[in-house]
């Protein structure tokens, strides 16, 4: 896994994209616009090289922060979004 200093959340609004990069691959939380203030998180994706690294829970922990920053509400559609949440209690607050 590359260093924390490699790591950058993308934001392809135009695709509905979070996209985590590496030097290693991309890995990517996809979303629709529910309506004005809300991402519905459908899906998580994370290249089955990296997986069982930490990739997912850091991408997906730096969408929610991201949110937060934006006070912007979720729907976590996406079970891995879903399980973080439930784990990570600090971020039931943006559960639309």
């Amino acid at each position: 896994m590359a260093d924390e200093d490699d790591v950058k959340l993308e934001h392809l609004a135009e695709a509905h994209e979070f996209r985590l990069s590496t030097p290693l691959d991309g890995a990517v939380v996809r979303y629709d616009d529910e309506k004005a203030g809300v991402w519905n998180l459908y899906s998580t994706f994370v290249p089955p090289d990296m997986r069982g690294s930490g990739v997912a829970s850091r991408l997906v922990r730096a969408v929610l922060d991201r949110a937060r920053g934006e006070n912007v509400k979720v729907v976590p559609s996406c079970w891995y979004v879903a399980k973080f949440i439930d784990k990570h209690t600090e971020y039931r607050d943006l559960v639309a």
